[in-house]
């Protein structure tokens, strides 16, 4: 027995059979399931446009905890028994890139391309060696977002079996190498001649195809984070075979060669003053230092940041919600892509929170000075809960306390720092101010605050060039990770960064 399923905006028509689970169907077309459709997260939402989704009980609980309600069902509890047509709210997404073009110190021969494999999104990009110049850039979303939006999701994806490790690599290798066969059918009279990718420790483990579980258990540590040089033949890609493919390695367990491509690109690694590295992203990756020391640690912070974990949560795409006002005493929002909003991105999280604590409604703390224990409408349909709140706090107490970890361990002063790099996928759109009086970034001045689009993929560029790329040993031998786990004064970092500045 088959039935017919429309999905729009896609404009797409299939026939598929009775009793398919929707998650199945809809991850063939770049859906995302934060939590990797195993019914946890309740984002997965898609509204019914005609015909009848039945609904479990556990499926009716959930979508009323999401103040969804008829029609509306969750993709990885629904499964397809009637004709429908469904929509699907999510929106284009804008890829940060760093189009600039390179000034190495000494300029080659030839053509290379830098990858940048985010967590989110993925950018490649055509150089050519003996100008500096960009030639040519690919843009997209990670597909491996389909079985999990957050990196713990896709940690235990892959955990699950061999198979799946091997599908997670499989679909970024394959996604990659399209690309660059996009790339070569633009420009066929070039021929390639290296290839270097940068990204987090567990994007590089899972496009290697290392084991993850490593990653998600104590004392959470790899014994593979160095680099990895592949031919184009081992990744299945159709070019020279004399172009090397390097996955740059990682600086530590939790901080990838994206973080080391981002030390390249602020020239932290040449700089006889003191600077700090932060990049607001999936991960939070803090790096503080100058040429002759670094230190460096990661953070559980980016679901909040990205999003994830929040109840109307979405990426940075059209319709989400990434400004707010409060005016004549109701909230005035602004979405990406100037259309109605579908739900509240990482920057306008912040917006939000910053407005309700700048208007008297929540206090330093963040609890709530109303009886509006039901959240705030921002508007239809999108609200922000009291438990938002409190996943933004810890999520802004574990950068703020990285940060200041960082000092203590380095011995310097926050006032010795000269320059705070922001980048990440929410670092290009937030509002300096308002992290500031939210305490995101404690203790350092506005008009040191800086935005980089793309650090990871303006270093990768960097590194494409032996000039540059021979300064990798340095760094990681200049290098310090410090844990935040095993540190005796975290705990109470993180706590006194729980609450908001009192002005």
């Amino acid at each position: 027995m088959y039935h017919s399923l429309r999905i729009e905006p896609l404009g797409i028509s299939l026939i598929v059979n009775h009793g398919e689970r929707l998650t199945d169907v809809l991850r063939t077309y770049g859906v995302e399931f934060p939590c990797g459709g195993k019914g946890l997260c309740g984002n997965c939402k898609v509204r019914i446009l005609s015909g009848v989704v039945e609904k479990t009980a556990a499926h009716k609980e959930l979508l009323e905890r999401k103040k969804l309600y008829d029609n509306w069902c969750l993709a990885c509890f629904a499964y397809v028994e009637d004709d429908l047509t469904i929509e699907i709210p999510y929106g284009e997404m804008s890829v940060q890139t760093d189009n600039d073009d390179v000034c190495p110190g000494n300029i080659e021969n030839g053509f290379a391309v830098s990858v940048d494999l985010g967590s989110t999104t993925v950018v490649v990009q055509l150089i050519n060696l003996e100008t500096g110049s960009v030639l040519c850039t690919k843009t997209g979303l990670n597909p491996q977002s389909a079985y999990g939006t957050d990196i713990i999701s896709r940690v235990s994806y892959s955990m699950t079996s061999k198979e799946c490790r091997d599908i997670m690599t499989g679909v970024i290798r394959n996604y990659i190498g399209s690309q660059i066969n996009s790339i070569i059918s633009d420009f066929p009279d070039i021929q390639i001649k290296r290839i270097r990718m940068v990204g987090n420790t567990v994007m590089h483990h899972l496009f290697i195809g290392h084991d993850v579980s490593c990653l998600a258990r104590a004392p959470f540590q790899s014994e593979h984070n160095s680099n990895f040089i592949f031919s184009p033949d081992e990744l299945g890609w159709n070019i020279a075979s004399d172009c090397d493919v390097e996955f740059l390695p990682n600086i530590s367990h939790f901080v990838g060669s994206d973080i080391l491509a981002g030390i390249i690109s602020c020239g932290m690694y040449n700089s006889e003053k003191y600077l700090l590295l932060v990049d607001l992203g999936t991960n939070g990756e803090i790096v503080l230092g100058n040429k002759t020391r670094m230190w460096c640690t990661s953070t559980a912070a980016g679901p909040a940041f990205e999003g994830i974990n929040i109840s109307c949560g979405m990426r940075a795409s059209t319709g989400a919600i990434s400004e707010v006002e409060y005016k004549d005493d109701k909230f005035e929002v602004s979405t990406i892509g100037g259309v109605n909003p579908l739900g509240l991105c990482g920057s306008g999280l912040v917006e939000a929170i910053y407005t309700l604590l700048e208007n008297d409604m929540i206090d330093c703390m963040g609890n709530i000075l109303s009886d509006n224990h039901e959240g705030f409408e921002l508007a239809e349909g999108v609200k922000l809960m009291p438990e938002d709140i409190r996943e933004f706090q810890l999520a802004k107490a574990a950068i703020a306390a990285g940060v200041q970890l960082l000092v203590k361990y380095s011995s310097i002063s926050v006032d010795d720092i000269s320059c705070v790099y922001i980048t990440g996928g929410l670092g290009n759109y937030i509002n300096f101010s308002k992290i500031i009086r939210l305490g995101l970034i404690p203790g350092i001045g506005i008009d040191k605050f800086c935005r980089m689009s793309n650090a990871a993929l303006s270093g990768c560029k960097m590194l494409l060039f032996k000039s540059e790329y021979n300064k990798i040993g340095n760094i990681l031998d200049r290098m310090c990770y410090c844990p935040l786990e095993s540190d005796s004064d975290f705990m109470d970092f993180y706590c006194n960064n729980m609450y908001f500045p009192i002005e």
